[in-house]
């Protein structure tokens, strides 16, 4: 008999435990390392966009430590998966490490053709200092160009800064900040052709977009005090004109709007998110106002803590209906923690249904994103904190009614002589035409010595099922639950032994486990249970691990 075991694997630390693997559900296919670091070479932050051909294209900053510290920093452009997969640095190679070089990799786009684009932040010399610099890439990875930001000479401070970056229409939107005229919008053909420059004044941007019109949104937020930001929106002509620009403010006052998420659906509508002020804390707001600059609507949440409540990532159907993940403190059982609340509007902004998503054992959930898929499902990337660190991926269908978990559980022990390591989230991505969804993250490794302090970028590869439905039993693996609908008890039975069953309520919660039970017949008791839908995950002796749904009347 196989037993399932949870495997540490020292090159990337981290244990994974069973999903399903049937047509009707996400397979979790490979795991992919980014550059497995050597001593102090540290992968600190990544932004990720997919490739046409099946790939991901990251941007990546590395660091390099010494006992004090970080010494300098680096950039890098990487093509992994896919066809011509590399690692290009980006930065200069100076020979001595350069105490003043803190490259940074800011954003990346891609455009229709699969051309790739990276922003970043360039040390040009000690004595110019840092440039911002855009790279375009073919889809093989071969540089077309190169531009920089070029602050004026004799300006006293010459550090420029990219932003971010928009690819459409056959056009290269850019945003950088020049100390000496502040914060501007450049605009290039795909052939690195400079087409115009633009100031944005009143306020710092952080995202720029484009509707299927080529007109241009800039979002960002203001500060009139030292307590007062609220959030600003600019819209432009194709060719930089301004048609409008709007203000948000949850709250007249001295109240602090953290701009969280944003985008542009197919009507050339506007929607974000903020985590904004109150009295006790933060409530996460969606907004949404319309193409001609009209504010639709807000709609806020609050956690039943009602403390801090994020802003989360959302998504739209083909119907315009938004889903939005926010990431809000409750408490449960007496206990304060962070919940994922997933909720669900119409274009009106009507609520269509709301879901929670919770960990098991009160742990502090977070959103990690949000995507709706062609499969017509809706999947969630959440990260768990709690005894253990797990990043989720669960499947919902229109109604978000939950119908697939995977979990995969990240160590924070490792064999001598690593002292500490940790995981963090850094994006969930969906790859639509390749039918691919990628959980992206950065584990790291601390060491007695700071010296030797490692770091890495991961990423979870999913393949979406085509055509969802909840998993049924086949004929090599038969397995079955009944009766259904039940009152006090389920009858689980399966050609192999049974070793552990696990039941989730439709917000994801595990509400009841029985392990150790190597059993080809189970019994579980349900009379304390709720009526409702209830997901049962069984694993088996070979380690496969199937999902059943069960009712209680």
């Amino acid at each position: 008999m196989k037993n399932l075991t949870l495997q540490l694997t020292l090159a990337c630390m981290f244990w994974t435990i069973g999903s399903t693997h049937t047509n009707a559900q996400p397979v979790r296919e490979e795991t992919g390392y980014l550059n497995i670091s050597t001593i102090s070479d540290v992968s600190w932050n990544a932004v990720m966009v997919p490739t046409n051909d099946n790939g991901l294209f990251i941007g990546e900053t590395t660091a390099w430590y010494n006992p004090g510290g970080i010494t300098h920093q680096k950039c890098f452009a990487n093509k992994y998966w896919g066809t011509s997969p590399t690692r290009i640095q980006v930065s200069q190679n100076i020979a001595v490490p350069e105490f003043n070089q803190y490259d940074k990799m800011i954003a990346v786009a891609k455009d229709a053709s699969g051309n790739l684009y990276a922003a970043s932040n360039y040390y040009y010399d000690a004595n110019y200092q840092d440039d911002a610099i855009l790279i375009k890439y073919s889809p093989t990875m071969t540089e077309e160009w190169r531009r920089y930001a070029f602050s004026s000479t004799g300006w006293p401070i010459k550090d420029d800064e990219s932003i971010d970056v928009h690819a459409s229409g056959g056009n290269v939107h850019w945003l950088v900040y020049k100390p000496e005229t502040g914060y501007q919008l450049t605009k290039y053909s795909d052939a690195g052709v400079f087409l115009f420059n633009v100031q944005i004044t009143t306020f710092i941007p952080k995202k720029v977009k484009c509707n299927s019109a080529g007109e241009i949104y800039i979002w960002g937020y203001n500060l009139t005090g030292i307590n007062d930001v609220y959030i600003t929106i600019q819209k432009l002509t194709a060719g930089g004109v301004q048609i409008w620009k709007k203000n948000f403010n949850a709250k007249v006052g001295d109240f602090v709007d953290n701009p969280e998420y944003f985008d542009v659906d197919a009507a050339g509508d506007v929607y974000f998110t903020t985590s904004s002020q109150t009295a006790l804390g933060t409530d996460a707001y969606l907004v949404k106002y319309s193409s001609a600059g009209v504010k639709q609507w807000n709609k806020y949440v609050a956690g039943t803590a009602n403390t801090i409540d994020y802003g989360g990532p959302f998504c739209f159907d083909p119907s315009g209906n938004i889903y939005v993940a926010h990431t809000v403190t409750d408490i449960n059982g007496g206990v304060t923690n962070t919940n994922v609340l997933i909720r669900k509007y119409s274009p009106t902004g009507g609520i269509l249904a709301t879901k929670y998503y919770k960990g098991s054992g009160n742990a502090n959930d977070k959103s990690v994103g949000i995507v709706y898929a062609g499969n017509g499902r809706i999947y969630l990337g959440a990260f768990t904190v709690g005894t253990t660190k797990r990043s989720v991926v669960a499947q919902y269908d229109a109604a978000l009614t939950l119908e697939f978990t995977d979990v995969v559980v990240h160590p924070e022990t490792a064999p001598f002589p690593v002292v500490s390591q940790n995981t963090q989230p850094l994006g969930f991505i969906l790859d639509a035409p390749g039918n691919l969804l990628y959980w992206v993250g950065k584990q790291t490794a601390t060491y007695p010595d700071y010296l030797d302090y490692q770091s890495s970028i991961f990423m979870i590869k999913y393949s979406l099922p085509a055509v969802p439905r909840l998993a049924q039993p086949s004929n090599e693996t038969a397995i079955s639950l009944y009766p259904v609908p039940a009152s006090d008890k389920v009858n689980i039975t399966a050609s192999s032994e049974i070793l552990d069953v696990a039941v989730y309520d439709l917000t994801g919660r595990m509400i009841k486990r029985e392990n150790g039970l190597q059993s080809t017949e189970v019994v579980i008791n349900i009379g304390d249970f709720k009526p409702g839908t209830y997901m049962v995950q069984v694993t088996k002796e070979d380690g496969e691990v199937e999902a059943l749904k069960m009712i209680k009347n």
